[in-house]
């Protein structure tokens, strides 16, 4: 395997794109997306969502991507040269790295969106800061299912990992 192998679109084409339009973060995020979308057009808070709700998601969003990256350098720092090599051959390693590649990709959007909706709505095009923070809500929340996903992902790792110890594989 070359370095080259494991750079984002690399992985994503082992991933598979349709694969990422069928998760349950994809499909959970364009729901509760829809659903406050309503609420904000019908209330008419979109000021409120830009000047208030846009700030805290960004700042959320960044919290998770530094806890994302500390949890993903921990798991390939801490784990064992036959458990990677397993997990390897199991074609499950590459899946690992990019779940949490594709996560942090998705953070570092939401955290851009947000900043961009902010200076947005500052200026003459501040009716496009009201497209923006609807996207910002879809990528904040995409990103929050993704990361309970990654908790899924790491906690069945353990488990796996547990199982080959007791069973003395590694």
């Amino acid at each position: 395997m070359k370095l080259e192998d494991v750079g984002f679109i690399p992985l994503l084409k082992v991933f598979g794109i349709n694969r990422i339009f069928k998760s349950k973060d994809f499909v959970l995020s364009v729901f509760f997306t829809v659903i406050l979308f309503i609420i904000i057009d019908y209330y008419s808070i979109y000021t409120f969502v830009i000047e208030s709700v846009i700030p805290l998601i960004a700042s959320i969003a960044g919290a998770l991507l530094a806890i994302t990256i500390a949890g993903y350098a921990i798991i390939v720092s801490s784990t064992d040269r036959e458990y990677v090599t397993l997990l390897h051959e199991k074609n499950v390693y590459k899946n690992i790295l990019f779940n949490f590649y594709y996560n942090s990709i998705i953070a570092l959007l939401s955290i851009l969106i947000g900043i961009f909706t902010l200076i947005i709505h500052q200026t003459p095009l501040h009716s496009l800061a009201y497209i923006l923070s609807i996207l910002s809500i879809f990528t904040f929340l995409y990103f929050l299912f993704g990361v309970i996903l990654l908790f899924g992902l790491i906690t069945a790792l353990g488990m796996f990992r547990a199982e080959l110890f007791k069973k003395k594989i590694i």
